[in-house]
């Protein structure tokens, strides 16, 4: 049986989203774009919601290639210097 590892970075611009099997050959990718919201001053800030919108919608491209039951392992990068502030039921600030 062959298994594949989903990896997501979510960068800047999108989340980048990949799909390649054990071997190390790449199976997939896709990338889901969202909005950057610029305020007054420069000030730069994102919706999380649209973070795991992106997030959603990558997996589901990709696992229309193969069964998600031969997903072994899931990876996760993210911007360096981000910040998420949430509240005390994990909800984004």
């Amino acid at each position: 049986m062959k298994q594949y590892i989903l990896a997501h970075d979510l960068g800047t611009s999108g989340n980048k989203a990949t799909l390649y099997d054990t071997d190390g050959n790449l199976c997939g990718s896709v990338t889901c774009a969202y909005g950057l919201h610029v305020a007054e001053g420069g000030v730069a800030e994102q919706n999380a919601e649209d973070w795991w919108g992106a997030v959603r919608e990558g997996t589901r491209t990709l696992l229309d290639k193969v069964n998600p039951k031969d997903i072994c392992a899931v990876s996760f990068s993210g911007q360096m210097m981000g910040c998420l502030c949430v509240d005390s039921s994990g909800e984004p600030l």
